[in-house]
């Protein structure tokens, strides 16, 4: 896939890099659909799925453009939330490699999701929110699709970090949502910061 430069826009939503993208993740999505193996069991250890749950105590509304706006500053911190589209590419920051994603699903104070490709996985990341009074429950689901079944230490190992990563990652990044959006007293700010320290320390093994 297209490595794109840093002076090259970090949102493409028309014209001809929109349509070369637009058909290579069309291909590729095709080809990650195709059955590998005649097992149905062995085609089920291909996809592995990550479920995380949270609570933030603000409105949907308040909590959704949060999100958004902490999942696109890790993305690429270039990227405009109002210029976001449901269906557009975008560029990661040169420290994510220039990775290529697209927005699956942007529906505004209800669903996030995003999917990228490697050279041997699909990756699609979404979150769902749901308001309750002046609460909003979030639904992340990690989804990460492989060529070839989960076998071996190797590879059972390499999962089990994946998965890992991603649990620290997602609960530092509830954390840092609740420091945006909830009412809270400095001795809970200093605890959820000292949180994310510790959480980042685990983090940061998992990706070495």
């Amino acid at each position: 896939m297209k490595k794109f430069d840093l002076k090259d826009k970090v949102l493409i939503k028309s014209g001809e890099d929109y349509y070369k993208l637009k058909d290579e993740f069309e291909k590729l999505e095709q080809e990650f659909e195709k059955k590998v193996y005649s097992s149905m069991m062995d085609e089920t250890k291909r996809i592995q799925m990550i479920i995380k749950k949270a609570v933030i105590k603000a409105p949907v509304d308040e909590v959704f453009k949060a999100f958004v706006k902490l999942a696109l500053k890790d993305l690429n911190p270039n990227i405009d939330i109002n210029e976001i589209e449901e269906g557009c590419f975008g560029i990661t920051s040169k420290k994510s490699s220039n990775q290529t994603f697209r927005v699956d699903t942007y529906e505004i104070d209800e669903e996030f999701t995003i999917k990228y490709f490697g050279k041997n996985n699909a990756y699609i990341r979404s979150i769902l929110f749901k308001g309750v009074k002046n609460k909003t429950k979030i639904k992340y689901t990690d989804t990460n699709i492989s060529k070839e079944t989960i076998f071996g230490l190797k590879l059972n190992y390499l999962k089990g970090v994946y998965q890992k990563s991603r649990k620290f990652s997602f609960a530092i990044q509830v954390i840092n949502l609740k420091l945006l959006v909830e009412i809270l007293d400095e001795t809970k700010k200093n605890k959820y910061k000292e949180k994310i320290k510790e959480l980042t320390k685990k983090l940061i093994k998992y990706q070495e």
